[in-house]
C-alpha cells in the first residue's frame, strides 16, 4: 500500500505541472485579459485605469515578452515575473553553502561518482536543507551510506528511492 501511495504522489507531479501548463495556455488564449472583466464592474474600473494597470503588471506587452528577456541573436532568458516563481541555482554539493527551506531534492545518479565522505557530507547538506517530513528522491543505483541514510530520512519507497527527512533531532 506505502508503495502505491508512493508511486500515485511521484506521478502527481508532472500531473500538477501539466494542469498547470494547460491552464496557463487556455488563460492566455480566451479574448481579453482579468483587467478588461473589471471595467465596468462592482470595482468601477475606467479606461485609463485599466490602461494603467496592464501597464504596471505588464500586460501591455506580448506573452513572451512577460516572462522572458530578449538577448542577442534571438536568445531569451527568464525575466523577472518568472524568476520570482522559481529559484534557479547552480549549486555545488561540497562547497557551496547548503539551500534552506526545500520541499523535494532531485539527486538521481550524482553520488555513484562521490566518495563516501563526499555522500555523507551531501546527505547532511540535504537534511539541512529540506524542511521537516520534506523528499528526497534518488536514483536507484546510488549506493548510500546506509548508517547515515537511516538517521536522517525514513524510507517511503524502497525500490523508487523515496525518502523523508526525519525531525531534526533523530
Amino acid at each position: 500500500m506505502r508503495r502505491f501511495l508512493t508511486q500515485r504522489l511521484v506521478a502527481l507531479l508532472p500531473t500538477l505541472l501539466g494542469i498547470s501548463v494547460i491552464v496557463f495556455v487556455v488563460i492566455h488564449l480566451i479574448p481579453g485579459d482579468t483587467i478588461s472583466a473589471m471595467i465596468g464592474t462592482q470595482y468601477k474600473l475606467t479606461e485609463a485605469q485599466a490602461v494603467a494597470l496592464r501597464a504596471y503588471y505588464g500586460l501591455d506587452k506580448p506573452l513572451v515578452e512577460q516572462y522572458f528577456v530578449a538577448k542577442e541573436q534571438g536568445t531569451f532568458t527568464a525575466g523577472e515575473k518568472l524568476r520570482s516563481l522559481v529559484h534557479f541555482q547552480q549549486l555545488d554539493l561540497i562547497h557551496d553553502t547548503p539551500l534552506k527551506h526545500v520541499d523535494i531534492v532531485f539527486c538521481r545518479y550524482v553520488f555513484i561518482y562521490m566518495s563516501r565522505e563526499l555522500q555523507e557530507s551531501a546527505l547532511r547538506a540535504f537534511h539541512g536543507a529540506l524542511n521537516r517530513n520534506r523528499f528526497l528522491i534518488l536514483g536507484r543505483t546510488e549506493s548510500m551510506p546506509v548508517h547515515l541514510l537511516d538517521r536522517l530520512f525514513a524510507s517511503v519507497n524502497p525500490e523508487e528511492r523515496v525518502y523523508r527527512k526525519l525531525t531534526e533531532g533523530s
